[in-house]
Formats: structure tokens, sequence, C-alpha cells
């Protein structure tokens, strides 16, 4: 299914508009979409295949700001946002391998999981597995020490320094 939206030829600036649906094999529906690339230069299954990966792309980053840490950093600093975003897409590596993993196991419910319901679920349990790996290579992990080392490392200007969450944890430790 192809055809092309009305073109108004007084408006130099104006570029034409195609209308082109491809079927999806698998559900028998059409999927529609709008594109101004020529159709000698560009199929309607090219044109599909470039949207599918431009929502791979807008799923990806959604993913990343959503449960992977980066819809907001608390740090202007260059040093701490390159490790955030470097820790979020190592995140997302492992948690793409563990996704393939798990998807060639019979009977896995991760292959009915959409990406950004499996990020979320896996978000939600990473701290528990960092917890065990951390454990079964001698390390113990203490969530309130990485907060306090984190604090240390990014201090807050003078004028926050009141009441920073390193002086409440001092408050509350037995002397």
């Amino acid at each position: 299914m192809e055809g092309y939206l009305l073109q108004i030829e007084e408006d130099p600036a104006f570029r034409p508009l195609r209308f082109v649906g491809v079927k999806n094999e698998k559900t028998g529906e059409y999927h529609l979409y709008v594109t101004h690339l020529p159709a000698d230069k560009v199929s309607p299954e090219e044109i599909a295949d470039l949207y599918r990966a431009r929502w791979a792309v807008e799923i990806f980053f959604k993913e990343l700001k959503s449960h992977f840490g980066l819809s907001s950093i608390g740090s202007g600093k260059k040093h701490i946002v390159e490790i955030v975003i470097c820790v979020a897409l190592l995140t997302v590596i492992v948690s793409g391998q563990v996704r393939r993993e798990l998807e060639k196991e019979p009977r896995s419910d991760v292959k009915e999981m959409g990406p950004l319901l499996y990020a979320e679920h896996f978000h939600h349990i990473s701290t528990g597995l960092l917890q065990a790996v951390l454990y079964h290579e001698g390390f113990r992990f203490d969530p309130a020490s990485l907060w306090i080392g984190a604090i240390r490392a990014d201090p807050l200007p003078e004028r926050y320094r009141r009441g920073r969450l390193e002086d409440v944890y001092r408050q509350r430790e037995p002397n």
C-alpha cells in the first residue's frame, strides 16, 4: 500500500510527503508511515526497517532514563557524569546478556516482557544480584557506606553543607 499526500507546488519550501503502508505478516495488520523519502530511492519495507530501528533507539534511551539512572544525574562534574553514564551502559549490556540467556529457557516469562517492563524488572532485582556477586567474591555490600563514599567524593558547595546526609548518618551512629 502506498500513496502520496497532497503537494502544494506554490510553496518552494514544501517537500512532498509519501504515505506508506506495510503489512505485518505475523499479525496481518498494516503499519502506516509518512515520509519525505522518494519512492524510487527507498522501498516501503526499507521505510518500515528505518522506523523499527528508530523505535529501538527511542526505547533504548527511555530504558536508560527510566530504569538505569539517567533521568537526572545529581552532579555537574564531568568525571561523575561520565561514571554514571558508563555504569548505566554497562548495566544495560549485562541486562541484555541476562535477557538473552533467559530467553533460551523453554518456560521463560522474559519472552513475553517488552523491553521496558524487563528493564524495570531487572532494575528492581539488580541490587540484590550485585550484593550476591560481591558477597560471593568476599566483599561485604553496605549501601550506606557507598552513599557516604559518594558524598565524600562529590562534596556539596559550602552553602549547601548544612544537614548533609553524612552528618545525619553520623548523629545516628552509636559512640
